[in-house]
Parts: C-alpha cells; structure tokens; sequence
C-alpha cells in the first residue's frame, strides 16, 4: 500500500566497489542445470528462475548448486512458490548442512520490476550477513559462448520515504573448474569417439605432448638457452616427488592388468546387450 517497487541496472565501473563482494564463483554443474531448466520449461514461459546454493568465503560468493523455484509470471504480476523453495532448502540442508541460500537465478538476462520482487524473498531466505546475488544466464547464445552476469541489489530512493526502489550492481564472476571438472568439460567439446579405447588412446597421445614440452623446456634451461622460472621449477618438483617410485617392469605389469580389466569390462557390456535385443525384439514382434 503506497509502496513503489522498480528495478533498473547500474553497469558502471564505480558501481563494482559499492558491492559487498568482489567476485562470484560459479561451478560449471550450475551453468549446465540453469541451461538444461531452460529448455524443459513449458512453452508458455520466458524463463525459469530458481534458487542458488553456495557458501560466501573472503568477500567470494562460490555458487555450488542450483535448483529450479516454479513461479508464474506476467507482464503485470509474478508468483513465486516460496514454500516449494523452502522446502528443498530444508531437505539440502539436512544432506550437507555448511552450503546455504546465497542467492536466484534467471534463464534470461532481462532485469525489470518483478526482479526486485523476487530479490525481496531471496534477501528474506539468506542467512544473515549474506547479501543475495542475482544470477542471469543469456540462453539465447547470441555470441560465441553464453554470457554470464552477476549482480547485487542495494536499495535507491529516499530514506524513509515510501518510494523504494533496487538498484542492480553488476559484480564480476567467473567459472570455477576443478582438475577433474576441467577434464570432463574438454571430453565434452570433443567430438564423440566410436570406442573407449580411441578416449584413451587420444588421452594418452595429449599427455605424451605435454610431457615432451616439458622435457623440451627442462632441457632448454639446463643448457642454458632459457631463463629458468622458479614458479615452474617448483612446481615440477613437487609433481616428481608426488610420483610413485617403481621399477618400469613393476609399471609395465600394472598398466598391462589394468588394460586387461578394461577389455573384459568391455567384453561383459557387450554381452549383456545381445540377450537384451533379443527381448526387445521378442516384444516387438509379440505386439
């Protein structure tokens, strides 16, 4: 009542330090469900919006999980199921109780009045201290890769005056991958392979490259015709002492059981798959 609710976006350099956080971290898992939410929404919707889970370390929102919120949206109104929220929030805690709310996401890049709505709820459903982050993911890919913005909302209007408004601050993120993250989202670009012995053997030929590199750079600054870097030098170090020590007959043995083991798995799916086609084919013709 006598309350006015608007939304606008302030994209300035200056903005960024008005911010409670330097920088979000964002897992690829979340890219990945925010985009797959995206396409199985109904048809008569623009966007989906949901809730970010996370923990806040060092003036760093690390954005771990997501999960889709239903709400119903329209060009005066916006509904949200906040008891839904609730409820899934409950139910992750209960599973891993140090990840909390740390702000929504939304499948579109557009910010408008319902936007500060929404930010209202998140900013009721984060703990205290925790400031919540809006998220918004362009799927529409117009550029080469998807564009993703970060903002805070910091309240615009006169103090005590009835008129309020949220002024959306864009804070700078990024994708955050783990060794083994890294690895996957690589396997993913690449195009399919027929088999698992051509993964491993184009895993094995990249390795061997980047082996021969460093054997090139190692043998350069030995004889002197490259300035060594103590980063580098270190880093090897400790990659050579973190190495098993073991006879080359001794690794020989190990990888020659290992491939053994690989084949046989091979062997066994391939197996099972005969008796199931021969069931699937003995329905078929029984209909």
């Amino acid at each position: 009542e006598g309350l006015f609710r608007c939304a606008c976006l302030f994209n300035t350099t200056s903005s960024v330090n008005m911010a409670m956080y330097e920088e979000v971290k964002i897992q690829p898992l979340v890219v990945f469900a925010i985009a797959e939410s995206h396409q199985r929404r109904n048809e008569e919707q623009k966007r989906v919006i949901g809730t970010l889970i996370g923990t806040v370390v060092d003036d760093a929102v690390i954005v771990k999980d997501c999960f889709v919120v239903p709400h119903n949206e329209t060009h005066d109104e916006v509904a949200v199921d906040m008891e839904f929220g609730r409820n899934m929030v409950d139910m992750r805690r209960r599973v891993n109780s140090t990840e909390y709310v740390v702000g929504w996401f939304s499948s579109t890049q557009q910010i408008s009045e319902h936007s500060a709505l929404i930010q209202d709820y998140y900013d009721r459903e984060t703990p205290t201290g925790v400031k919540p982050i809006h998220l918004s993911l362009d799927t529409d890919l117009a550029g080469d890769r998807p564009n993703i913005q970060a903002h805070i909302s910091l309240p615009m209007g006169r103090p005590g005056s009835a008129t309020q408004g949220a002024m959306f601050v864009k804070v700078p993120c990024s994708v955050m991958c783990l060794n083994a993250e890294r690895v996957a989202l690589h396997h993913l670009q690449q195009p399919r392979q027929s088999t698992d012995l051509l993964q491993i053997e184009s895993a094995c030929g990249k390795m061997q490259e980047q082996l021969s590199s460093v054997i090139r750079y190692v043998e350069a600054v030995l004889a002197g015709k490259e300035k060594g870097d103590d980063v580098i030098g270190r880093f090897l170090f400790d990659l050579v002492n973190q190495m098993p020590r073991m006879e080359s007959h001794t690794l020989h043995t190990m990888l020659n059981g290992t491939t053994q083991d690989l084949l046989m798995m091979m062997y066994l799916a391939t197996l099972s798959e005969t008796p199931l086609n021969l069931m699937e084919r003995i329905r078929t013709a029984n209909l």
